[in-house]
């Protein structure tokens, strides 16, 4: 078998992220535009308006959704595109002489699931973020920096370490800082 060059899917691609410093900080996955759809495969060629035989295809979704804005705002067009399609079915039930139209009904209920979720996802958010980092003598836990020596040393003669979801906290210093608190 003929070994080749692995290069990430069409659509994919591994790109290194850039710290605030300038410096290279770790590797992420992207989508990214992967060039191979053309107008001669496509199955819009016979209405699209761009539709030109030999071409690569005239559009692109430019989207990204790495932060909490831009997934709302993806949210929120979604929510608008799906109200263009409950709105687009209620004139074509109007145009029909008002027979109720099925499909309508269905994506109503789709929009309105739609828009609860969102809803639900901005208002009930809750976001902690904990950084543990050894600070001073190994000696000094982090029970006894939290809560005196006194605990701390109750705590080390506990009979097995403390977990939390699988991860041991060993010595060090605790920084948590509240991402986001909708519910205050």
């Amino acid at each position: 078998m003929k070994q080749r060059e692995r290069q990430p899917f069409p659509g994919l691609a591994v790109v290194q992220e850039t710290a605030e410093d300038g410096t290279a900080s770790r590797p992420i996955l992207k989508t990214v535009d992967p060039g191979v759809r053309n107008c001669d495969r496509c199955y819009l060629s016979s209405s699209c308006p761009a539709a030109e035989s030999g071409s690569a295809c005239a559009f692109s979704l430019p989207v990204e959704i790495r932060t909490k804005e831009q997934r709302a705002d993806v949210n929120a067009a979604l929510l608008e595109m799906q109200a263009g399609r409950v709105f687009s079915l209620r004139f074509a039930e109007e145009l029909e002489g008002g027979i109720t139209n099925p499909v309508l009904s269905g994506e109503l209920d789709r929009y309105m699931k739609m828009a609860k979720t969102v809803e639900d996802s901005e208002e009930n958010s809750f976001s902690v973020k904990i950084t543990a980092t050894q600070k001073g003598a190994a000696e000094t836990g982090l029970i006894s920096r939290l809560f005196g020596r006194d605990e701390g040393e109750q705590a080390r003669s506990l009979p097995d370490p403390i977990t939390v979801e699988h991860a041991a906290i060993e010595t060090g210093f605790v920084d948590a800082e509240v991402i986001e608190d909708k519910a205050a």
